[in-house]
Formats: C-alpha cells, sequence, structure tokens
C-alpha cells in the first residue's frame, strides 16, 4: 500500500480574485473611500475620525493595492495606540484619577475608531464577496481536483477573510474541519434597539468556539483542514471575556451585522489581523491567529508538496513560517508557485524561502506557473507537481 500523499497550500488575495473580479484590491479600496467620504458632516465624533484616518490616505483616481494596504494599515494604526494609552494609564499615579480617567476615554475612543474603520472594510469585503461558488465553477474545479489528486491530509491556510474558500469546500464531496470546534456550540441573540432603548431579540444562531490547540480530527474523512491565520468575517470576539467563536454567514448577511456597527456598538467584534507590515508579526502572536500559523506550520512540516496561489511573498509572518519549515528539511518539498504575470518575481520568491548562493538550483524543487490559477490544472506545472 502506497503512502498517502499530503499537499499544503497557501492561498493569498490573488486566488481570490481569480474566482470572482469583484474582490480585486482596487475595487475594494475604491468603494471603501467612496463609503467613507459619505460620512455626513453632522454625524456622531467617532464616524468623523474614522473619516479623518481615511483622508490621511493619499489616492488617486485609480487605488492600487498598495492603497488599500495604506488605508487597513491607518485603522490599524489605531490598535498600536490603543495599547500604548492603556500601557500609559499603568505609568500615572493612582492619585491622578482624573488623569488616568482621561487618558482611558482616549484609549476607549482610538477603540472605537479602530473597530468602526475595520467593520467597514470586512463589510465591504462580504458583500463583493459570492454568497455561493456555483458547482460549475473555475473554483470549485480547482479544489475538486486538488482533492481527488491528493488522497493525504490537505492543510489550505487562506489568508484572505472572505469565505469563498470555505463555501466552495462545504459544496464538495470531502469533509473538512476548520479552525472552529465541532462540538460545544453555544447560542448567540442579534438584536435591535428599540426606541425606549429595550432590546429585541430578532435572531438566534449557533456559533462554535475556537479551538485552542491544533487538535484537529485524527480520522480521514476529515482530511481536508482549513486555517484563517489572519482572521475570517465569520470569526467574532467577544468583548467581555475575550472568547472569539465562529457565527454563521447567514447571521452577518441577514442582519447587516457589520453595517450596523457603525451606529452601535455590539457586545461582539471580527477578529481579524487587518494590519499593516509593523503591527501584523505582534498581533498574529495572539490567539486564534497563532493557531492558525501553528497549524500552517505542522502541514507544511508533514506535506511533501506545497502548493501557494495568489501570493505576493510580502507578509514578512507567512514568508517567515514557509522559510522556517522549509529550511530544516533534509529533503525539500516539490512547491509550486501560481500566480499571474510577473509579479512577484524569482527572486522575491527565493528571498521567501531564504535561499542563498550555495543552496544549489531550485528548480529541482521549484516551479512557477504564470498563467493564473483558472487554469492551472492544464499546465505543464501541474503535471510534473503531482507526479
Amino acid at each position: 500500500m502506497s503512502e498517502e500523499r499530503h499537499v499544503a497550500v497557501v492561498a493569498g488575495n490573488g486566488l481570490s480574485i481569480a474566482f470572482s473580479k469583484t474582490l480585486l484590491l482596487e475595487n475594494i479600496t475604491r468603494t471603501l473611500l467612496s463609503e467613507l467620504s459619505s460620512i455626513a458632516p453632522d454625524g456622531s465624533p467617532v464616524l468623523k475620525a474614522v473619516q479623518s484616518v481615511a483622508q490621511r490616505v493619499e489616492h488617486d483616481d485609480k487605488p492600487d493595492e498598495s492603497d488599500f494596504e495604506k488605508l487597513v494599515g491607518a485603522f490599524e494604526t489605531q490598535a498600536g495606540l490603543i495599547l500604548e494609552l492603556e500601557q500609559l494609564v499603568d505609568l500615572v499615579p493612582s492619585k491622578s484619577e482624573e488623569i488616568r480617567e482621561h487618558i482611558k476615554a482616549t484609549a476607549d475612543f482610538a477603540r472605537r475608531v479602530c473597530d468602526i474603520g475595520t467593520n467597514i472594510v470586512l463589510d465591504c469585503i462580504l458583500k463583493n464577496s459570492p454568497t455561493t461558488v456555483d458547482r460549475t465553477s473555475h473554483m470549485h474545479g480547482f479544489f475538486k481536483n486538488l482533492i481527488h489528486t491528493f488522497d493525504g491530509h490537505i492543510t489550505i491556510a487562506n489568508l484572505n477573510y472572505d469565505s469563498m474558500i470555505m463555501s466552495c469546500l462545504l459544496q464538495i464531496d470531502a469533509p473538512m474541519c476548520d479552525m472552529a470546534l465541532g462540538w460545544g456550540e453555544s447560542k448567540i441573540n442579534i438584536t435591535n434597539t428599540k426606541d425606549d432603548d429595550t432590546k429585541e431579540v430578532v435572531g438566534s444562531y449557533l456559533a462554535k468556539p475556537m479551538r485552542l490547540t491544533s487538535d484537529f480530527p485524527a480520522e480521514s474523512k476529515y482530511r481536508l483542514r482549513l486555517l484563517h491565520p489572519h482572521g475570517s468575517v465569520t470569526y467574532w470576539k467577544s468583548r467581555k471575556d475575550g472568547k472569539v467563536v465562529k457565527i454563521p454567514l447567514e447571521a452577518l448577511r441577514k442582519h447587516n451585522l457589520l453595517g450596523s456597527t457603525k451606529y452601535e456598538r455590539p457586545s461582539m467584534s471580527p477578529a481579524v489581523v487587518l494590519a499593516n507590515s509593523l503591527e501584523k508579526p505582534r498581533r498574529v502572536k495572539e490567539a486564534p491567529f497563532n493557531l492558525g500559523y501553528e497549524a500552517l506550520g505542522k502541514g507544511l512540516d508533514e506535506s511533501e508538496h506545497w502548493l501557494i496561489a495568489g501570493y505576493s511573498f510580502r507578509d514578512h509572518s507567512i514568508n517567515e513560517t514557509l522559510r522556517e519549515s522549509f529550511q530544516k528539511r533534509k529533503s525539500k518539498p516539490q512547491v509550486l508557485v501560481s500566480t499571474l504575470g510577473w509579479d512577484p518575481p524569482e527572486e522575491r520568491i527565493h528571498n521567501a524561502f531564504g535561499l542563498t548562493s550555495t543552496d544549489g538550483d531550485p528548480a529541482f524543487w521549484l516551479s512557477i506557473d504564470r498563467g493564473g490559477v483558472e487554469n492551472l490544472n492544464l499546465s505543464p506545472e501541474w503535471r510534473s507537481f503531482i507526479k
């Protein structure tokens, strides 16, 4: 009996874009800027601050990927400010209670700005994500082909926040597990505030708690492991106890949870790393993101095949995970990079794996297909990769 063949997949933004052009970062950025600029001048001070943060981002009539990174980075900078303010409170003598309260109030304001900015970004992504993935679509064919080709564990690290890959895998006859537990569901209520300030329950859903360790099922029927190392639109964190749960997409879409947070402060907020390059290394060490990275590392370690699709190789934390697993191996994995066009260049890819001039010719283990992931299974690089 032959050994099972495992594969680790790193799915970047390019993979989502390949199957839904509405998720192009320049389109998302244009929509974001339009929504932020439409905030009424008589809006709340928090909304005005959100708008002010966004206006610091320079852009022209044709926003690009760098504009998106600047925009989300501007809001994540607020999170760094919050941390510094909270540390400052501890340095102020207890007798200066008024000063401490002012600092706490400033930190709370900054957190609200960060929350609303993050929610506007995620709401835009959710609205531009297809509600279903057609069974005849390229994405469905891509993952179905992958599942049928590799009979062992398939670790898929989705670096994006959208739910397209999850929706697609749920339609394929190959049960999966993800970073949420399959047991211990808890009930969450969606409420509306009525005119008399009382709460009215408008929907109840079962949420799944997140794993605390990489205790994925050992059964072969759950060989698909879907990871979100940077969080997802479905991952929400309790403000009360900090616990993260996975909520149904139906709750998000039906009740406009992301959009409604501009006007009220719910008991939960999205759990995502919507960070710039300076803040991200710190954020990914927090739960549940650290578990996503840990599980990705294990998936890379156990797999002789690595498929990296639609990823720019610009993320320091992901590159570090790839490099760490790659460098400690005596026998190098077969690596297939799928991209569209000449970005990323080979030099950036080599640097991500930590290659030096003494490592020999990477052609023995690395293949790069630049024709796009939609037709990857027709390429000679794919046929060589799956041998």
